[in-house]
């Protein structure tokens, strides 16, 4: 925009002014609409919460309530487990992931 401000004035000034104002406008307007496109991305669950719905077996029962939690072996690693709706769940079970609780999964039985 200045070299075309500079065609009609030889004043620095005037294009100067011209090249902040147009800037500044340009400015204001794209960055709205690029960061409107980029805040839109879905997100992709990575590492811990690409565990939630996966289902594991259970290799130590798991007790009624929050404080007798069992083991499950889910990807070929072992997790404390508790039970979603504290039910003794028994060992060999399948159980399906629900949620994540620190390091501890929370899940319910599969019923064959």
């Amino acid at each position: 925009m200045a070299l075309i401000t500079s065609f009609f004035t030889s004043n620095l000034i005037i294009q100067t002014v011209i090249f902040l104002i147009v800037s500044l406008i340009l400015l204001i307007t794209l960055t709205k609409r690029i960061t409107k496109k980029l805040s839109q991305q879905s997100t992709i669950a990575t590492n811990i919460d690409g565990l939630i719905g996966k289902k594991g077996i259970v290799i130590e029962a798991i007790g009624k309530n929050s404080l007798e939690p069992g083991l499950v072996k889910l990807d070929g690693e072992v997790w404390t487990a508790t039970s979603l709706h504290d039910e003794v769940i028994e060992k060999g079970s399948l159980v399906e992931i629900k949620k994540i609780n620190g390091v501890r999964l929370i899940v319910s039985s599969i019923q064959n």
